[in-house]
């Protein structure tokens, strides 16, 4: 099903919403009576983002568990195995300290436990990252601010600013760059890389 109908659709997608250069919702005024998949188009992708972005925040708690001296789910821990019994023998990954000690899942549907206030930072954390990621020109901002807290930034600023015309008629980009390659560790390595580097970059200019 997959081979004959899944794929065939999913690559007729890609190349109907590149061919017509629209988003999920107008690219079908072709063909008003399935204005409803781009709709859904949209709907599941903003229910994935959710998803995603909660499994994106279990894992930043992970990662500031794994600095601590020793990792929490190392050992049995009688916090998360309420002191009962630290053995348990059986293969369901319900005895495990994330339903317990991370995700405080309740008993029963009836009895709710409160916010857990560190997965909810967690996850604050995880949807400023994605937002910072789809604004424009983030990483330009970001240098920027790194450049201009450095020693000298100003001088390098002015330079940047004031014109020196007669540096153009100077071509030294390929006496430079192979003077300073030279200085690395396995200069060979890194003058091929750089090399093959300007080259790909003029083939995709």
């Amino acid at each position: 099903m997959l081979t004959l109908a899944g794929k065939p659709m999913y690559f007729m997608e890609l190349a109907f919403g590149q061919f017509g250069g629209t988003g999920p919702l107008t690219i079908w005024n072709c063909a008003p009576v399935a204005k409803g998949i781009g709709a859904a188009m949209i709907a599941v992708s903003l229910v994935v983002c959710i998803y995603y972005n909660v499994v994106m925040s279990y894992t930043l708690y992970f990662i500031g568990h794994s600095f601590t001296s020793e990792l929490p789910w190392q050992r049995c821990d009688p916090e998360w195995a309420n002191g009962t019994n630290c053995t348990v023998r059986s293969k369901n990954t319900e005895f495990l300290p994330v339903r317990r000690k991370v995700l405080d899942i309740s008993p029963g549907i009836d009895q709710l436990n409160g916010i857990k206030w560190d997965l909810a930072l967690c996850l604050a954390i995880s949807w400023i990252i994605v937002i910072l990621c789809l604004l424009k020109d983030v990483i330009l901002i970001s240098l920027l601010i790194a450049g201009i807290t450095q020693e000298g930034a100003w001088d390098g600023i002015k330079f940047f600013i004031v014109p020196q015309w007669d540096k153009l008629l100077e071509i030294k980009a390929f006496v430079t760059y192979p003077e300073a390659l030279t200085r690395l560790p396995f200069p060979q390595v890194w003058s091929v890389l750089f090399f093959f580097m300007l080259f790909t970059l003029g083939l995709d200019s």
